[in-house]
């Protein structure tokens, strides 16, 4: 049974809290480098177990003070904002003031706002600054940040092991980095990073041996391994020796795999030629024929700036051909659509007469990058057919057929992937079509570090999905010391809405649950807020729920 909050509620827990760091009625001191903050011992003593336990006995009517060693004064000063308010603003603080907010909890036994706390640093984790997040929480023992951070790291690979901070990972993390598969980078470009990671952190030398026994090398060719490794006299002769031996008994039981097999020699006769046939080097035809050729481990954002394939959506469903030159077994594609919203679909044929349709985005809009998943099955040509809007030049940028043994989860009966992590995000190509935000992308910026808001009574936040994906829930986080009645509506072609949700006198984190469908745009509307405009920090549309 939900309680009501009554004004006059919230005007008792804003006058509570109004009396924090005030003189008003304080009967305590804390001081905080040097520095002496007021308190009251009764609201102190009825939020924090330690300072019951240390006020219990006190009947003098003499203020006390309390000095406070081994903490600063901004996490402390937070630190007492949560005992009067319940909330805590870590938005504009950094990490480590985070991380020392935490202590101070866990000193005086206050669970939820370490809670609180961790959840932040979660929300926040970014290129720059999980590293630097995964050291601070192996320091303070917080497994579940760590593993969190992690994932994190194998989510953005590629974005990570270019950055500088990479070489700081520690070496328990990297261990369990490398202990997750990841389809988004190059064996090649791992082991280069972590030789990279080995040269900057001498002092770990004792742990290069089983840093290169955990690393998958089974694609590279041991010279080229053992040439890199040599001359940096970073690993002794012996291990090196022992790295070929391992090295040649993987090559030869994956004899055994001959699925592996084909992609491993894919990627390596991709170093001896340009020509050689291979899932990055596809013959397209629309207008006229084009051959694409990829660099040895392939970008789709290089491909997105050298390939341009368009035809013009009319009723004599002209579309664009792709002749992979022969049959190769395929189950994902990936390509970029230009210039706005589209609909399309697509079909594939071993033989350029029996055609399958495997992709049916005909009814729903579609925008930039798009990651379809599909059955494994054996093709060769693969056809895409833009749908809307009628009259215009429907343009695919950077095609790129391939294999991939980790797909996503695909709906069966519509065909349309089911994500298995957060997909409202800028840099999955999510846009926010209306609504006011507060830094760039606001609620669905990586950075976590800015908002979207409108004024009650206005348009609407609506977020647009880049293709349509299964969803029943969805996670929202509202700026906290206000109250927020709203809905959520969701739709697949932007004219067409159904409402799924809504709640009433809530606020800070929700969880969103409603029935398994098709999802393109969402809309948030709030309909009260008690500072007349309704605020939103973070927004996820996460994969489907077993509840």
């Amino acid at each position: 049974m939900s309680v009501l909050v009554t004004v006059e509620a919230a005007d008792i827990l804003y006058k509570i809290g109004d009396l924090c760091l005030r003189d008003i009625h304080s009967d305590v001191e804390f001081v905080v480098d040097g520095l002496r903050l007021p308190a009251h011992q009764i609201i102190l003593c009825q939020r924090c177990p330690v300072f019951k336990a240390m006020f219990s006995t006190n009947c003098e009517f003499e203020k006390q003070v309390i000095e406070v060693l081994q903490t600063s004064l901004d996490p402390f000063k937070l630190f007492m904002k949560f005992i009067y308010t319940g909330t805590v603003e870590l938005c504009t603080v950094n990490v480590g003031t985070v991380f020392d907010v935490a202590s101070i909890a866990k000193t005086y036994e206050m669970p939820r706002l370490i809670e609180h706390c961790i959840e932040h640093l979660k929300s926040i984790c970014a290129v720059d600054n999980v590293v630097n997040i995964i050291n601070k929480a192996i320091e303070k023992s917080q497994e579940t940040l760590v593993d969190c951070c992690i994932n994190y790291v194998c989510a953005h690979y590629a974005d990570i092991i270019v950055h500088g901070n990479f070489d700081k990972l520690p070496i328990n993390a990297l261990y369990r980095v490398l202990e997750k598969p990841t389809s988004e980078v190059s064996a090649h470009t791992i082991f280069h990073a972590c030789v990279g990671w080995m040269k900057a952190n001498n002092s770990e030398s004792e742990h290069f041996p089983e840093l290169l026994k955990r690393m998958d090398l089974t694609s590279m060719k041991i010279d080229k391994i053992v040439g890199t490794l040599r001359p940096l006299n970073i690993v002794d002769a012996n291990v090196l020796l022992d790295l070929a031996c391992d090295h040649a008994k993987k090559a030869s039981n994956a004899l055994t795999h001959p699925l592996e097999d084909i992609f491993s020699h894919f990627h390596s006769t991709r170093e001896k030629s340009t020509n050689v046939e291979n899932p990055g080097s596809n013959v397209l035809t629309a207008d006229s024929n084009t051959v694409i050729v990829e660099d040895q481990y392939p970008s789709i954002w290089q491909t997105l700036m050298s390939t341009k394939l368009k035809h013009t959506i009319c009723s004599d469903n002209k579309h664009i051909t792709i002749d992979l030159d022969r049959l190769r077994m395929l189950n994902k594609i990936e390509f970029y659509l230009a210039y706005g919203d589209w609909s399309y679909w697509i079909e594939v044929s071993k033989n350029n007469v029996n055609w399958t349709r495997i992709i049916d985005y005909s009814k729903y809009t579609c925008r930039s990058f798009q990651r379809l998943y599909f059955k494994t099955q054996w093709l060769r040509y693969i056809r895409i057919c833009g749908t809307a809007p009628v009259g215009r030049t429907f343009e695919v940028r950077g095609f790129l057929s391939d294999y991939t043994f980790k797909p996503l989860e695909v709906d069966r009966k519509t065909n349309l992937v089911i994500p298995s992590q957060n997909v409202a995000l800028a840099e999955y190509h999510t846009v926010l079509t209306q609504g006011e935000c507060y830094k760039r992308n606001g609620m669905i910026s990586i950075s976590r570090n800015g908002y979207s808001f409108h004024a009650i009574g206005k348009s609407p936040i609506i977020v647009q999905l880049p293709q349509p994906y299964i969803l029943d829930s969805m996670n929202l986080s509202l700026i906290e010391h206000c109250l927020y009645d709203y809905n959520i509506e969701v739709s697949t072609d932007n004219i067409n809405w159904t409402r799924v949700f809504s709640e009433e006198k809530v606020t800070s984190r929700r969880h969103v649950k409603f029935a398994k469908q098709p999802v393109v745009f969402i809309k948030l509307t709030g309909t009260y807020s008690t500072s007349a405009h309704f605020f939103c920090e973070r927004f996820e549309c996460s994969a489907i729920t077993n509840s």
